[in-house]
């Protein structure tokens, strides 16, 4: 999972099955939650999940086009060390992401710690700061 890559998935997921989406993002988190550089998957609506990879400071789920992008779920990570904890949260960036985008969900994994929020539309990018 190193350098810039994004990988799509062949078998599409049913995005209304809750049991299946948390067992796929519980593995995503598990692989990434100690990863020297920042990984994404995105769930979109219609069942496709992207894993993308980035560097030790960022991940772009932007290259992926912003139709997909809406309604879908996020999950990427902050890198840690293992057995290091981080008071970690959302950046600026992901929060403006999510409503860039209308993304559904987004989840942040960092070690141990998970930190996820909802974007419910009801704020814009300029109120939101």
């Amino acid at each position: 999972m190193d350098g810039y890559t994004v990988v799509r998935s062949a078998k599409l997921i049913n995005f209304s099955d809750k049991r299946t989406i948390e067992q796929i993002i519980e593995t995503f988190c598990n692989e990434i939650r100690h990863a020297n550089n920042e990984y994404a998957l995105v769930i979109t609506p219609n069942g496709i999940a992207y894993k993308l990879s980035g560097t030790t400071g960022t991940v772009n789920p932007g290259i992926i086009d912003s139709d997909s992008l809406k309604g879908s779920i996020i999950v990427h990570n902050h890198p840690i060390s293992p057995g290091e904890l981080m008071g970690d949260s959302f950046s600026r960036a992901d929060i403006v992401f999510a409503i860039k985008h209308k993304t559904k969900m987004q989840y942040l994994v960092s070690g141990e710690r998970r930190n996820a929020f909802t974007y419910n539309g009801s704020i814009s990018e300029e109120e939101m700061w």
